[in-house]
């Protein structure tokens, strides 16, 4: 069965036509995020129009050969060129390799394929790229200038996003995230205190973009390609494998070099045993069991904030998975990943940048909650998690992910915001080396427990007081039964309006219009089960005590209706 981009490509080739993109057009447009469009010098060509023999990809091109250009996207570029060094497998995935410039084959449409939070999405674009003066004004290969593959991804990449302007500047391990579905790590080799006095020698050449994070290069100290250090070594310790003075962008360098000379380091696992302290050797996959979850944090409702107390009602308002690992108890630990990803719109770029994380405890065999029931400040002390640990220090990254080792059992994991009432959706993964099962933990709407009936002798007594010659009684004798009852029952009523009663008649018969308003003893009973209920809830969810409730306990309220 064809998909829409064979389908798409077939039409042109029959009709001799060309791919026009009208999603993603050929104008300015497609640079900037938002009109007015801004005035940008660009004239859009097809690379046939550009060199005389196009090629998707030219064998034994360098990866080291790409250049940016004048767009902040260095970390895309960067990102590329290391599955293009190190994974030409899962590169043919990103970028199929099935597609050319040649006579018969070519119909200016191309495919790419990104991660987008458990699923691949596949891009269809033309092959219209923007230009000055002939030359590609973005990413382009600088030594084969007839090579077209990363301009192509480039541009699925910003229709991905929704614009160029879009991702002008960004993290490597983003656009690796984007490229291989992996699990993205950052490791801080120096502390802020460190990175203010920073005095790089000038033996390291870089270059920076527009947010001033430098992308290194190539390394000119001790044990660089060049390095007199070399010459120092027997003939057996200077292997081909250790010394290659290849110009392909990779060298050594010496720990105290490299902790002089480097903030951060940022990783893309393929898979999470490259997470863990020993990688197997066997040359047999490792199958890990893996769940994953959307979610989301509301406002006022499931954004809780940070863990600053065990007993913080927000804190417990965040999302909840229970997770279940199989096994003997008294057994060896097993490795378990962690990710935690943000949805990120890149279109939105005004938008505060929110820190993610997220903290894991362990249930005690016979203290377990219920399956279906939160951990909750009210609860909290009657079943005692014991906390595992956390995800760090909040960064304000797209992704968060931690390596444990864990014992076989039940546990909670919360994702949280560095600050309460953060909005957005995030993706939860957890991978484990073990059998494993999870589950959002969500308490169903609804009484948590069944309300007791009104008492009979009150409500039928008051009901004979003001019920009418014909067994039933209107709004005014609705209002006086139930306000009446209240009292009784809860000790206080504050009375309820003719209007509330009225409301009230019409709840009880929304199903058959009644004709005169009026109800007979077992409908003003159903009545008054509803007020009961609601007032139970009210008071059971109105946990602070000043007879109001806010969004926090609104929600505990709904659970009991």
């Amino acid at each position: 069965m064809e998909n829409s981009y064979e389908k798409l490509k077939r039409k042109c080739l029959v009709t001799g036509t060309l791919f026009q993109d009208k999603e993603f057009p050929a104008s300015n447009q497609s640079l900037f995020m938002r009109p007015p469009w801004s005035s940008y010098l660009t004239e859009w060509k097809r690379p046939r129009d550009i060199v005389k023999d196009p090629k998707f990809i030219v064998a034994k091109s360098l990866y080291m050969d790409f250049e940016q250009g004048e767009l902040g996207n260095c970390w895309f570029v960067a990102a590329a060129a290391s599955l293009a060094a190190r994974d030409w497998k899962l590169l043919n995935h990103v970028v199929p390799h099935d597609q050319s410039f040649k006579e018969g084959e070519y119909a200016g449409i191309f495919r790419f394929n990104f991660w987008q939070y458990g699923t691949w999405k596949e891009v269809i674009i033309d092959d219209c790229l923007p230009t000055r003066n002939g030359k590609l004004i973005f990413t382009a290969n600088t030594k084969q200038d007839n090579e077209f593959w990363v301009a192509l991804l480039e541009k699925a990449y910003a229709k991905l996003y929704g614009s160029y302007e879009a991702i002008d500047g960004g993290r490597i391990h983003d656009a690796l995230l984007d490229l291989t579905g992996g699990i993205a790590e950052l490791i801080k080799v120096k502390t802020a205190s460190t990175q203010k006095t920073d005095r790089r020698p000038p033996r390291l050449s870089q270059h920076a973009h527009h947010h001033g994070r430098r992308h290194l290069r190539e390394w000119n100290g001790p044990w660089s390609d060049k390095s007199e250090e070399w010459s120092a070594l027997s003939p057996s310790e200077r292997t081909d494998q250790a010394f290659n003075k290849r110009d392909d962008g990779e060298f050594w360098i010496s720990i105290s070099d490299f902790k002089e000379n480097f903030d951060e380091l940022e990783f893309c696992h393929l898979s999470p045993e490259s997470m863990t302290p020993v990688i197997a050797v066997t040359p047999q996959p490792y199958v890990w069991k893996r769940e994953d979850f959307t979610g989301r944090w509301i406002r006022g409702v499931s954004a809780g904030g940070p863990l600053k107390s065990f007993t913080s009602r927000l804190f417990w308002s965040n999302p909840q998975y229970r997770v279940k690992i199989e096994g003997d108890e008294n057994k060896e630990k097993c490795s378990v990943v962690i990710s935690l990803l943000e949805y990120t719109n890149r279109l939105e770029k005004n938008d505060a940048d929110i820190s993610i994380g997220f903290v894991v405890f362990k249930l005690k065999p016979g203290k377990e909650p219920p399956p279906h029931v939160r951990l909750t400040a009210e609860n909290y002390y009657e079943h005692t998690p014991q906390l595992v640990d956390t995800s760090g220090v909040f960064w304000p990254y797209r992704e968060r992910s931690m390596h444990f080792l864990l014992e076989p059992g039940s546990y909670v994991v919360v994702p949280c915001t560095y600050r309460p009432n953060q909005e957005s959706e995030f993706y939860l993964r957890i991978f484990s080396e073990l059998p494993a099962t999870a589950e959002f933990t969500e308490e169903p709407l609804g009484p948590s427990e069944d309300i007791g009936p009104p008492t009979e002798d009150m409500i039928e007594r008051l009901f004979h007081r003001y019920s009418g010659a014909d067994g039933k009684v209107d709004a005014f004798g609705l209002q006086k039964i139930v306000t009446e009852a209240k009292l009784q029952e809860f000790g206080k009523s504050e009375g309820y309006s003719l209007e509330t009663c009225r409301a009230l008649l019409s709840l009880n018969d929304y199903r058959q219009p009644f004709v005169r308003g009026l109800i007979d003893l077992e409908k003003v009973r159903k009545v008054w089960s509803y007020i009961q209920m609601w007032t139970t809830a009210f008071h059971t969810a109105d946990v602070s005590e000043d007879n109001t409730v806010d969004a926090f306990e609104l929600k505990e309220m709904f659970k009991k209706i």
